[in-house]
């Protein structure tokens, strides 16, 4: 890869992780498989996908719990192990239906 090819991927990075900061930064959905509304345990997202929560919150009130900052994501399943956290009742409401 010549320098050229190597200052633009550098370049490209940035771009991405600048998006990515600006819409929130990356967050990693946590809760149960519900194939039906596109969302796999451990998937990815760049900024919180608000349009997702709003059209599955009638069904699962609290997903948005599910859905954690990358950065925090040691601590946040550490709080779906403990019984009675937040994180925790919003996974099993959601295994429960």
């Amino acid at each position: 890869m010549s320098k050229k090819d190597n200052a633009a991927a550098v370049v490209a990075e940035a771009t991405v992780a600048k998006k990515a900061e600006e819409t929130g930064g990356r967050y990693m959905y946590i809760g149960p498989n519900r194939l039906k509304h596109g969302l796999r345990t451990n998937q990815v997202f760049k900024g919180l996908p608000k349009v997702l929560i709003e059209a599955t919150k009638a069904e699962y009130p609290h997903i948005e719990r599910l859905f954690v900052k990358v950065e925090t994501l040691s601590a946040s399943l550490d709080d779906l192990k403990k019984k009675g956290t937040p994180i925790n009742l919003a996974f099993l409401e959601m295994t429960e239906v």
